[in-house]
């Protein structure tokens, strides 16, 4: 690059507040080089923000150009990093162009740069070439229910197909149905994938069976190896061998059998310690014994599987073929894969098809990918084809020397890999240096984000004692210590809150007795209201550019939790200290008793009286409050399809006659086709919402309704009937679900963040509590024992240890081992994640369990085994014959950390949190009555509402309740301006009627079946549009079914679809934005509750845009201008702070744009 340009690029990068004039900065070599092509790059090093300004870099450096901004492809692991990254660089774009360091052609050609996923950028690869490997363009993922589903009737299908085979039926006969169906869940995922040959029953058991054999024959040498020398060590040792004769029996036994080639004896060894009093004699003599112990045992399980009559391979390899047979096509007929399959493909045809490989390498000049830690060796292999030489000729993978390094730029973290069961491999990252070469390689240690305290202490918890520095296994992170000269702060805290779960199990005090996560819950809430928002002027954070140290708000508070599945537990200790807080996953509402209620009148509104459970749980619950007595009496008078009210008492029958008329109710509303009319009656008209906020702590659960509001708007924006709905919610009730299918737009809530540390990554906060760290550890481990050989080909057990009267696997422990070295590999650098969120204070807390036995005897350790171990504590488990004790816990400040960090540990103790449970759904449906005992007076709801925009907006008198797609002049003051018409106005407006009815019962019919005819076709071109930007398949088969003309109606819809996105307004107006469409909303206005949807939600850092798109054949100006300033006005209470536009784009003419 020019020097001219060079400055103006550097003073440009200062004024956007990144500021890389020191020439000695490595950020500024990262922006700047053309030699660097593997950076490494700490936590808080400004990965992100480097990827930004070199994308704007290349488009102004000379000496390299011209390269434009359509010619670089960026890729990342995440939806949410992608479209931060594509914001950030269209801002910065945007900003650059107006200051003239680029031309406008940049920013026109920026909409079609490719900022995507490795996932998305994969499926665009395919769709090229599907048809090769027998798959539509239109293919989709597959939805994991749907999968699971798939696999059990298949797994069912396969065996009783073969129960006249010997062995298929013996492996079915040990391991049962549910355990296949697991095995062959994960199989189908995990090693059965496009473009893999398919292979014959014959072929797969013979290849299986000859690796099976290949191993056990391998690894029976080498154990035998070590016995034998253990055992010459063991009979060569020990002078006294008398105190040792069970021992040296047994070992002898071991020998001869060995150098006899006899049958492997039964043995029995000793309890012994000691052989005699010199200490170093006797730890040899437990170490050879325990040793010689230990192989004998794994020889035993090698040896059985040689018996022909133990070996059931056979029967696995007709199952397995069978399986993987029906999987592909299975996945052809269906179009349905998997991101696995995907990426595959992809690899396959840039292997296999020049053309399409040579478009790719030809187009894109420059390849960046960002946190490619998180890939794996498919993912490198797909940048090396991207970025191969013209002379490689493909039907084999690239090397180094097949490719054009200068094109590649590679960012991650290692210590940042935690997405294993995503298929991340860590060595992937760890060596690419060596393909490269260490010379190509520039390391960012400087940390932006923490208070250089945080990171001095981060780093000696992790240097040397969790992390090394140069491990020696390829899974482990290698650890580069952080820098960090930031001082916002005063002072930075560093807390330590732990429990002894046993101890709290043996307190006297029987209400002491309680659930460890609640526990520790409790002790962080606690924590939180007392010592945090309790202490001023001791917890300070940065008041941000402006500079100086304020008191904390909850908003500047964290929770990152490894796992969700204890996430309620934190949810209910915030709420009983009456402590905001926000929730990326809800993870309650499943769980809750409101979920349940609602599910059990939606069940009896389609199924009737019949489903006894739902009927029980509904008289139960706060829409009838029948007491346990009526509900008994109901039920056991039950008869035809009405139970009889007589016997009851007067509380009873008045509460009973509420409940069926609030069925009634539902029953009418379900006719209309829409659920969510329906949620709103149950939620409003019926009083559940004064239920649940008649007391202060049950306001919270309001949110639970949002929630159920925003999933039955996607089933009927789908198209979806109730039917389908219950269908989803039956299987999750009382169960940890997340519901990651549907988004809840609310008001900014100023609290504590309650989230994952998976879902933290990228973020930062002023506090963190890394929190329920105690428990076991989670991530690809084996859950069940699929274990793949040589080939890849999976396996289960199948060989059957008679005297343990069990089925597995010859090196089942071999590979147990491994994967838990894996998972704490994985565990470590999910604590150096969690732990550089922290900007100003870092707080540890977890519960020591039986399942979290933080001992060293334990294999597989879990998060606050590492935190004890980097802080210098340790916990001795004290026990005594037949009784627990518990934990002691002792700090060994072997570096100094206590005085010099301020440093301290709390032990929390249990109270009573009974009080917490009473909500909690059981299991299933079951519900917990002690949610329904608070007493209900049946009154007249007056003066709280909810109701739509529109409506709302009628009331206020701004304009006529509007149809979606109204056609009509409607009767509002302005009388507005006709638009262009469309090929089917008269088809719409056209109906066929009865003609025996009356005048007025045709007019009345006429002019309701239009309006269903003008409503469907809004809805379908609604559709059209949300299906575009979403990538979904074109389907609308669903629309006007049985009506002539449809055909015509659809090319309408879509004709109307593409003048949306080929207009000035799409292209100029929304680019750079993150568009979501269909975006529900809720927000309070007075006494009322007003929600609605919004077309088209569009958002890029400070910026939002709101777009309502109409298919009017009228412009009203007043109404449509008000609709749109409630709009803003509603997103406004969510995000203050942002710069709002809105617009209706009027569909019949694409350059009429109303914009506001």
């Amino acid at each position: 690059m020019k020097k001219e340009t060079k400055d103006k690029f550097i003073d440009f990068c200062k004024r956007e507040h990144f500021d890389i004039s020191d020439e000695n900065s490595r950020q500024r070599e990262a922006v700047f080089s053309n030699e660097k092509y593997v950076i490494p790059a700490g936590a808080g090093s400004g990965k992100t923000t480097v990827l930004t300004y070199r994308f704007l870099r290349l488009l102004m450096d000379e000496d390299i150009g011209p390269i434009h901004s359509d010619e670089i492809l960026t890729m990342t692991f995440t939806k949410a990093a992608t479209a931060n990254m594509k914001g950030r660089i269209y801002k910065a774009l945007k900003v650059a162009e107006s200051q003239g360091l680029v031309d406008k052609e940049e920013i026109d050609r920026f909409s079609n740069a490719e900022i995507c996923t490795t996932d998305s950028f994969s499926s665009k690869i395919l769709r090229l070439d599907s048809i090769r490997y027998g798959i539509t363009p239109d293919f989709q993922i597959e939805e994991d229910d749907a999968y699971e589903e798939w696999v059990e009737s298949t797994v069912r299908e396969m065996i009783l197909e073969n129960m006249k085979d010997n062995d298929v039926n013996a492996l079915v006969s040990w391991h049962g149905m549910d355990r296949l169906k697991d095995a062959f869940s994960k199989i189908g995922r995990s090693y059965f994938s496009f473009p893999s040959p398919e292979e014959s029953t014959e072929e797969m058991c013979s290849a299986l069976s000859s690796s099976i054999n290949k191993r056990t024959e391998e690894e029976t040498k080498e154990v035998e190896g070590r016995i034998r020398e253990n055992i010459q060590d063991f009979l060569l040792s020990f002078s006294d061998k008398d105190k040792i004769k069970d021992d040296v029996s047994a070992v002898s036994a071991i020998n001869d059998s060995l150098n006899n080639n006899t049958a492997l004896p039964e043995v029995k060894f000793s309890l012994k310690k000691k052989v005699g009093d010199d200490d170093e004699e006797n730890k040899k003599f437990q170490k050879l014994r325990n040793d010689i112990k230990k192989d004998y045992q794994r020889l035993k399980k090698l040896y059985l599987y040689l018996s022909p009559s133990s070996n059931y391979i056979k029967g696995w390899g007709i199952l397995l073929s069978s399986f993987y047979s029906r999987l592909l096509k299975h996945k052809r007929e269906r179009g349905l894969l998997t991101f696995r399959d995907i990426l595959l493909l992809s690899i396959d045809i840039l292997k296999t098809n020049s053309r399409i490989r040579k478009s790719f390498t030809k187009r894109f000049k420059r390849i960046m990918v960002d946190e490619f830690q998180d890939n794996n060796g498919e993912n490198k292999m797909l940048i090396y084809l991207l970025s191969a030489k013209d002379s490689y000729e493909g039907f084999r993978d690239p090397t180094i020397d097949d490719i054009e390094m200068n094109k590649i730029f590679m960012v991650g973290d290692e210590k940042q890999s935690i997405y294993r069961f995503r298929g991340a491999d860590v060595s992937v990252f760890k060596n690419i240096a060596s393909d490269f070469g260490e010379d190509r390689v520039l390391s960012l240690t400087e940390n932006f984000r923490s208070e250089s305290t945080v990171i001095n202490r981060i780093n000696r918890i992790f240097e040397g004692k969790i992390m090394a520095s140069n491990p020696s296994e390829d899974y482990e992170a290698r650890y580069l210590p952080l820098v960090s000269n930031v001082k916002k702060v005063s002072s930075s805290q560093l807390r330590f809150l732990w429990l002894d779960w046993n101890r709290a199990q043996k307190a006297e005090n029987k209400k002491e007795k309680t659930d460890e996560h609640l526990s520790e819950a409790y002790g962080v809430a606690k924590f939180i209201k007392d010592e945090i928002m309790g202490n001023k002027g001791k917890w300070q954070v940065s008041k941000g550019r402006e500079g100086g140290e304020r008191d904390p708000e909850y908003s500047d508070i964290a929770i990152l939790l490894r796992k969700g599945s204890n996430q309620s537990d934190f949810e209910k200790a915030l709420r009983h200290f009456s402590i905001p807080f926000n929730v990326t996953e809800n993870k309650s509402l499943t769980m809750d008793a409101v979920l349940n209620d609602f599910y059990s009148v939606l069940q009896l509104t389609v199924y009737g009286y019949e489903d006894t459970l739902s009927f029980a749980s509904y008289l139960a619950s706060p829409f009838a409050s029948l007491s346990e007595k009526g509900i008994k009496m109901v039920l056991d008078n039950q008869k035809n399809d009405r139970p009889l009210s007589f016997s009851l008492s007067s509380e009873d029958s008045i509460s009973l006659s509420f409940a069926l008329e609030t069925l009634q109710g539902a029953k009418e509303i379900v006719k209309e086709g829409r659920i969510t009319p329906l949620i709103t009656y149950l939620w409003i008209d019926r009083g559940y919402r004064f239920f649940i906020e008649a007391k202060e702590e049950n306001k919270v659960y309001s949110e639970h309704y949002d929630y159920l509001f925003a999933l039955s708007s996607s089933y009927d924006n789908d198209g979806k009937s109730l039917i389908e709905l219950l269908d989803r919610i039956r299987p999750i009730l009382g169960k940890e679900s997340d519901l990651k299918d549907i988004t809840v737009q609310e008001e900014t809530k100023s609290g504590v963040t309650i989230e994952t540390i998976h879902k933290s990554k990228g973020l930062e906060y002023p506090i963190v509590f890394i929190s329920d760290t105690g428990g076991k550890t989670s991530g690809g481990g084996l859950s069940i024992s699929v274990i793949p050989d040589d080939n890849g080909i999976p396996t289960i057990p199948f060989v059957y240890d008679e005297k343990e009267n069990k089925m597995e696997n010859p090196w089942k422990d071999y590979y147990k081992d491994e994967e838990d070295s894996l998972e704490n590999a994985e565990a470590k650098r999910i604590l150096y994640v969690a732990a550089t969120r922290a900007q100003h204070h870092l707080i540890f807390s977890g519960a020591f369990n039986n399942e979290g036995d933080p001992s060293s005897q334990s294999k597989q350790k879990n998060l606050l085994y590492y935190i004890a171990q980097g802080l210098g504590f340790q916990f001795e488990y004290q026990k005594k014959p037949k009784e627990r004790i518990g934990y002691s816990c002792s700090f060994l400040d072997v570096d100094g950390l206590g005085k010099e960090w301020e440093f301290q540990e709390t032990e929390i103790f249990p109270e009573d949190l009974s009080v917490f449970r009473k909500r909690r759904l059981k299991k299933g449906s079951e519900i917990n009555e002690e949610w329904y005992k608070a007493p209900r007076e049946r009154k007249e709801i007056k003066g709280k509402e909810k109701c739509g925009v529109t409506t709302f907006i009628e009331k206020e008198d701004f304009s006529s309740t509007l149809l979606p797609s109204s056609l009509y002049t409607p009767p509002s003051r302005d009388k507005g301006r006709i638009l262009p018409g469309i090929s089917i106005d008269d088809w719409l407006v056209k109906t066929d009627v009865d003609s025996t009815l009356s005048d007025d019962e045709r007019r009345d019919r006429e002019k309701a079946l239009r309006e269903e005819r003008i409503t469907e076709f809004g809805t379908l071109v609604h559709k059209t549009i949300e299906d575009k930007l979403r990538g979904n398949p074109e389907d609308y088969s669903s629309f006007f079914k049985g009506e002539k003309g449809r055909n015509e109606v659809i090319k309408e819809a879509l004709r109307l679809r593409d003048g949306f996105f080929s207009s000035s307004f799409y292209k100029e107006k929304l680019k750079g934005f993150t568009l979501t469409p269909e975006r529900s909303f809720m927000v309070k206005d007075g006494e009322s509750y007003v929600e609605g949807i919004i077309d088209l939600y569009g958002e890029k850092d400070d910026e939002i845009y709101i777009v309502d798109y109409k298919t009017d054949s009228i412009r009203v100006d007043s109404s449509h201008r008000n609709q749109l300033n409630y709009y803003k006005e509603a997103v406004r209470t969510m995000y203050p702070n942002k710069k709002i536009k809105a617009a209706v784009f009027y569909l019949r003419d694409p350059e009429n744009i109303l914009e506001i």
